[in-house]
């Protein structure tokens, strides 16, 4: 059953949206509005149709593929360019819902409800996010919601109907799939009336006490299981129903219910009952239940990973990340090649700020080839170095010279701009060599080092300079790093124009918690001025670190660029990166780099933008912490 919701729920998608790009906008296609100031409008956006489409497209490609995380950063390239754009938002929404971000789903369709409310569809995807939570009476609110709008939609009344039964308002769920039905005739709406059928005859009839009753009851002819032989054939007719109900179609999840359930009393030692009634609770929601089935397993079955993996997830479900995360290392331990750990691994370690611990994992999964068959775009970037995929496209760049390439960044300092013009204008593939990417003292994965180090490939990590990256470095032969560096004061101002235009918040600073500075509790301006603070001293930290590595490393040459001079002519930036990574410029085309203006990575384009924006005590404050050097080498003023 919950399949189906997605099913129809990625068809519905499509139909609204793919074939009728123009009905997503709001902003002045022609871009005839002015953009405003910021601190007249509290916002920074440019009206930008072509390119929110471009972007899209993008993501619909990737949602096609099933990849869903190349596809959420699709759509919200296309939100930078339109946070109107309510598509967008609900595509967003259903890649957050597909990667399992239940929590984010429902506010990003709350989102596209706000920013596009006259789409019932949005309300459609909350009922049915709701719904795989085990949320049946916010679900049963949002349906409704659809129905007042669309009293004829026989799919809604259906979804209704479903969402009724689960609160086990049978009589008020049966009138709704009946109305679904007359409207609408449809195999799902079917199901739906065989579960509420099913429900009815259950609740009516005495609880059993075998196994043989429980079976007999839902149609199956099993004798009781008196005798081992019999028993057993009882138990695998029984899970085999289960097992195909969940992982064919997932149509029949309380018919499974009940069988299980039924099993269980009669065979509660048995591992397979006990592993599929834990199931069972975790699609249907119900986790504290699913949880206790699976704590069997912690002293009988301790080094399953099926059932240690599954036990992490419910965990993770329940918000308990830490004790979630000890179940996944435990299946690491005893079972590193399943691909779907990683996953897991990763979203609860970011949950948990515990970047550092990653790297071990993740490379234990390079060294040992786990994802080397995997499809780019397929899992997270710090895999790609091992996929075969990407190693085809490495040797070709490493049999033209090409050497590998360490772009290393300020943050919003037009690095992503230079990453992709590298890639694209000398047909090269980007990776990631750090398994946490946005840190500023991210470890390299050995593995992934080794095989980057090889060449023909580009890398972009926001690394502070300091003696035990330049040992990595040396270790790992890789003996050249640009750096791209800008104002600190305009970089604050793009990080909270990056994340304004994602979230189409009013206030400018509203979401800057969502950066990677601590914000400590207190009033609005007290949190706002610390995390100005915080930006300006890493900012300055790490450009001032690598003004003095250019300075004493000798054995490790560094080219610093600026954001000023990329404004101003890129080619001749480019140019001197050629010449320093001594690489010929004519294996370097600028027919396959787009413009500027064509990137959701330069958005402004502009320098010095904090004259406009920052008050007198802001600027006095960002003055009072520029060291002597980094004003010098920047050329800044008050």
């Amino acid at each position: 059953m919950v399949r189906k919701i997605i099913g129809s729920f990625l068809s519905r998608l499509a139909s609204a949206f793919a074939a009728n790009p123009a009905d997503r906008e709001v902003v002045d296609p022609a871009g005839s509005q002015s953009e405003s100031s910021l601190g007249a409008t509290g916002s920074l956006q440019i009206p930008c149709r072509e390119l929110a489409d471009k972007y899209f497209q993008i993501g619909l490609s990737n949602v096609e593929k099933e990849s869903f995380e190349a596809a959420a950063v699709a759509f919200e390239a296309a939100l930078e360019f339109d946070p109107a754009d309510h598509g967008a938002c609900h595509y967003l929404g259903f890649c957050h819902f597909k990667l399992g971000l239940y929590e984010d789903a429902i506010r990003l369709f709350n989102k596209a409800v706000e920013i596009g409310p006259g789409n019932p569809d949005y309300s459609i995807s909350i009922g049915d996010t709701y719904m795989v939570m085990g949320r049946y009476e916010d679900a049963v609110k949002s349906f409704e919601r659809v129905l007042e709008a669309k009293p004829d939609d026989g799919l809604t009344h259906a979804k209704n109907a479903q969402a009724l039964m689960e609160l086990n308002a049978l009589d008020k769920a049966w009138e709704y799939v009946c109305r679904s039905i007359e409207l609408n005739p449809s195999a799902y709406a079917e199901e739906v009336k065989k579960d509420i059928l099913s429900r009815r005859q259950h609740s009516n009839r005495p609880e059993t006490t075998n196994l043989g009753h429980a079976l007999d009851a839902q149609g199956h002819n099993i004798a009781t299981a008196e005798q081992g032989e019999r028993q057993d054939s009882g138990i695998n007719h029984g899970l085999s129903r289960v097992y195909g109900d969940l992982d064919e179609v997932e149509r029949f999840l309380n018919d499974a219910s009940t069988i299980i359930t039924d099993l269980y009393k009669a065979n509660p030692n048995d591992e397979r009952v006990r592993s599929a009634l834990a199931r069972v609770h975790w699609k249907a929601g119900r986790l504290h239940r699913a949880g206790a089935a699976l704590a069997y397993f912690e002293t009988n079955s301790p080094d399953n990973p099926h059932y240690r993996l599954m036990h992490g997830q419910i965990l993770k479900s329940q918000g308990r990340w830490a004790e979630a995360l000890e179940e996944f290392k435990h299946v690491w331990r005893i079972a590193p090649m399943t691909k779907e750990l990683y996953h897991e691994i990763y979203v609860t370690v970011i949950a948990l700020g515990k970047h550092d611990e990653l790297t071990d994992i993740f490379d234990k999964a390079l060294e040992l080839g786990v994802f080397a068959d995997a499809p780019l775009g397929a899992y997270n970037q710090s895999f790609l170095t091992a996929s075969k995929e990407f190693q085809r496209h490495q040797e070709e760049a490493i049999a033209r010279g090409i050497p590998p390439i360490i772009i290393n960044a300020q943050p919003r300092s037009g690095s992503t701009y230079l990453q992709y013009a590298i890639s694209d204008g000398l047909n090269i593939p980007g990776c990631y060599i750090c398994a946490a990417t946005h840190t500023y003292h991210a470890r390299m994965m050995p593995t992934a080092a080794k095989l980057f180090a090889r060449g023909g490939a580009v890398f972009r990590p926001h690394w502070i300079a300091t003696p035990e990256l330049f040992a990595d470095m040396r270790r790992f032969n890789l003996n050249k790093i640009l750096v791209s560096i800008r104002d600190p004061r305009d970089t604050f101002l793009s990080k909270t124009s990056k994340y304004e235009r994602l979230l189409g918040e009013s206030n400018w600073l509203s979401e800057l918690q969502l950066s990677a500075y601590p914000l400590p509790a207190g009033s609005q301006g007290e949190w706002q001025q610390t995390a100005f603070k915080g930006s300006l001293e890493i900012d300055i930290q790490l450009i001032e670190s690598w003004i003095v590595a250019s300075q004493e490393q000798d054995d490790i040459k560094i080219l610093i660029t600026k954001y000023d001079d990329l404004i101003m002519d890129e080619k001749a930036v480019i140019d001197r990166i050629l010449e320093f990574l001594e690489i010929d410029r004519d294996q370097f085309s600028w027919d396959k780099v787009p413009d500027k203006k064509d990137t959701p990575y330069f958005y402004r384009g502009k320098s010095q933008v904090w004259r406009e924006h920052l008050s007198d005590g802001d600027r006095e404050l960002a003055w009072s912490l520029m060291t002597p050097l980094v004003k010098e080498y920047l050329n800044l003023e008050p």
